[in-house]
């Protein structure tokens, strides 16, 4: 008996628990990290259950927080979650066999400071419509951890937040842009950027703006236009005022006369705008530039048409096909109308001693110059007015109150269908109700009206 003794406490005496190294930490956050280890030999029997093992105390065992990683020899990979942020921790691998438990070196990290709710701030809102805008923001600081959507939020009451409407814009630091659909007309909307990360999701300031109504748009300057619809067709029913193009790039202003008539450099002509001179005799009781804007819009060469920038996005400078278009209908659906007098009806009804009397007979600015024969009644709103042109060769103001210019977007050609120096236009005039069709200098000054695409 002695014997069996001595060879069961010999075999035990022989056992040998697993040798095994630890990983250094890496992707170390505020409430995790990565380590793991390599088991460099299984001792005398195979592992079972292999890891690491950590505490806030040094020589972490088994007894304490710990991951399970497989088993058998070899390298492992192990995920450390659950710590506290801003906290030294010490850990170990670890592998078990039948033999017992063996450890790693020990190797320690402290965790990061605490994530917080990203910073974001709110842009500007733009390009507002009826029922669509654009805005977006700036996420400047993630709040140490991952930014995974940013976006605007937006509601009819004050503070929205996620769980109101959103758009989601990509993730991460930086600039972002937002597009807001499905707006409703005429609605006051309150928004703010917003950034989510798993600390939580982080607001940008409030801002407000309100939708236009049904019948208006808007231009980069932030103009209001009424508009109405013709048919399938919707217009402007004022003259435009911008001075910057949709792109945002600015649109040269040049002073009339002799400024005006040095824009001929056919090469690199510049598109322009400039203003009627109120101290012509026929804007008797305009007193200034604004007081001119204000009732008869910007005067724009066809250089500045070209671009194709000029109108509000969505929008255009009608080509000749358009115009027609807009005559040809009101002919065909209102009785009185003919070729002869269809300007009647898109003419602004207020003339010097209008026949209709009313509000439409006056000499306060905009008008026409009387005539007791020919005069608007302005029935489908567009209320085109006499807002006279600019001269090319002299850059001087003529025929305000008596007749009306707009460019069309069609440049003309030459027999090759080589783009020549005139392009084509359309007048009213307070003498007739007809419609004109002609051409003009390029670097003539003429008022413009916009159609939506």
């Amino acid at each position: 008996m002695a014997m069996i003794m001595f060879i069961a406490i010999g075999c035990r005496e022989d056992k040998e628990e697993p040798t095994v190294t630890t990983t250094n930490a890496t992707e170390i956050t505020s409430t995790g990290a990565n380590s793991g280890g390599t088991v460099t030999d299984s001792g005398s029997d195979p592992v079972t259950s292999r890891g690491v093992v950590w505490s806030t105390d040094p020589n972490p065992t088994i007894s304490d927080s710990k991951t399970t990683d497989g088993a058998g020899a070899g390298p492992f990979t192990s995920t450390i979650t659950g710590l506290e942020p801003e906290t030294k921790y010490y850990v170990r691998a670890y592998a078990t066999s039948e033999a017992g438990t063996g450890y790693g070196n020990q190797i320690e990290f402290t965790t990061l400071t605490g994530a917080s709710a990203p910073t974001v701030t709110t842009a500007a809102v733009t390009e507002v419509d009826r029922n669509t805008a654009v805005s977006g923001g700036e996420v400047v600081s993630d709040g140490g951890a991952t930014v995974t959507a940013r976006g605007i939020c937006w509601s009819t009451s004050e503070n929205p937040t996620v769980d109101d409407s959103k758009t989601v814009d990509g993730d991460g630091l930086g600039e972002f842009i937002s597009n807001l659909t499905e707006l409703e007309s005429n609605t006051t909307y309150y928004i703010r950027a917003y950034a989510t990360n798993e600390a939580g999701t982080g607001y940008g300031e409030q801002v407000e703006f309100t939708t236009l109504k049904d019948g208006e748009v808007v231009d980069i300057d932030g103009n209001v236009y009424a508009t109405v619809i013709i048919g399938n067709q919707e217009w402007m029913a004022e003259n435009l005022r911008v001075t910057n193009f949709n792109n945002g790039d600015p649109i040269s202003h040049i002073a009339g006369g002799e400024a005006w008539a040095d824009n001929t450099d056919a090469e690199n002509p510049i598109p322009a705008y400039t203003v009627y001179n109120f101290e012509h005799s026929s804007a008797e009781g305009l007193e200034s530039e604004q007081e001119v804007i204000d009732a008869y819009g910007l005067h724009y060469n066809w250089y500045a048409v070209e671009t194709g920038n000029l109108c509000p996005a969505g929008w255009a400078v009608p080509d000749t096909t358009e115009w027609n278009q807009l005559f040809d209908y009101l002919i065909a659906t209102e009785d009185d109308l003919t070729e002869m007098n269809v300007a009647m009806a898109v003419k602004s009804c207020r003339q010097i001693d209008s026949p209709l009397g009313g509000d439409c007979d006056t000499e306060e600015h905009p008008r026409w110059r009387a005539d007791e024969d020919h005069y608007g009644d302005d029935r489908t709103g567009l209320g085109f007015i006499s807002s006279g042109y600019i001269l090319s060769g002299s850059g001087n103001s003529s025929w305000l109150a008596a007749r009306g210019y707009w460019w069309t977007s069609v440049g003309n050609t030459d027999e090759d269908g080589n783009p020549i120096h005139t392009a084509i236009f359309r007048r009213l005039n307070h003498s007739d109700n007809e419609v004109t069709k002609a051409s003009f200098n390029k670097n003539v000054g003429q008022p413009i009206r916009c159609i939506k695409k």
